[in-house]
C-alpha cells in the first residue's frame, strides 16, 4: 500500500513539475455527464437525475480560456412528473500551476415546468486537468453553485464533477 501511495504522489509531482499549460490559440472541447439517485430519510420515494454538460472554450492568452457551457438535466421524483432543466452561460478558466485551475461560470437556468421562472446562477470551481496525453485530460472539479435571482438566492449546491476535455492546438 505504501508503494502505491508513493507512486501516486510521484506521478502527481511529475505532473506538477512538467508545468503543462495551454497556449494561446488552443481550443478546449469536452464536458461531463452525471447520474444521481437520492432517497430521503423518513420520506417515501426517490429523486433521480441524469445530466450532460458539454462545453467549448478558446484560450485568448496562455493559460486563460473563455468559453460557453450548456447543461441539460432530466429529473424524476417518484411522486411527481419528470421534468427537464437547462443552463447556458459563459465560463472563464485560468491554469495557475500545471493542471490546476480556478474556474468561474455564470448560467441562465430554466426548465419545462409550467409557471417556473428563468434564473441566474454563479458557479465558482477549482479543478485539475490530468493529462492522459498531449491533447486529452480527465478533469475532477469541486464547485459551489449559488443562485443570483430572487427565486433561487437561498439555494446553494456544493458538488464534485468529473469530465473529459480535448485540447486542440495545445503545445
Amino acid at each position: 500500500m505504501k508503494q502505491l501511495l508513493f507512486l501516486v504522489f510521484g506521478l502527481f509531482l511529475t505532473e506538477m513539475a512538467s508545468a503543462q499549460t495551454v497556449a494561446q490559440g488552443a481550443w478546449m472541447v469536452g464536458g461531463s455527464a452525471g447520474f444521481s439517485s437520492k432517497k430521503f430519510k423518513d420520506v417515501d420515494g426517490s429523486h433521480t437525475e441524469i445530466s450532460i454538460a458539454p462545453n467549448v472554450g478558446y484560450f485568448v492568452i496562455d493559460n486563460l480560456g473563455v468559453g460557453l457551457a450548456v447543461a441539460i438535466s432530466s429529473f424524476k421524483d417518484t411522486d411527481e412528473d419528470a421534468f427537464t432543466a437547462w443552463s447556458l452561460g459563459p465560463f472563464v478558466r485560468y491554469y495557475v500551476i500545471a493542471g490546476l485551475f480556478p474556474e468561474i461560470a455564470m448560467g441562465i437556468n430554466g426548465n419545462n415546468v409550467e409557471g417556473s421562472e428563468t434564473t441566474l446562477s454563479l458557479r465558482p470551481a477549482i479543478g485539475y486537468s490530468i493529462f492522459l496525453n498531449k491533447s486529452i485530460a480527465l478533469e475532477p472539479k469541486l464547485y459551489y453553485d449559488l443562485g443570483l435571482s430572487d427565486v433561487n438566492k437561498d439555494i446553494g449546491e456544493f458538488g464534485l464533477s468529473i469530465g473529459i476535455q480535448a485540447f486542440l492546438g495545445r503545445e
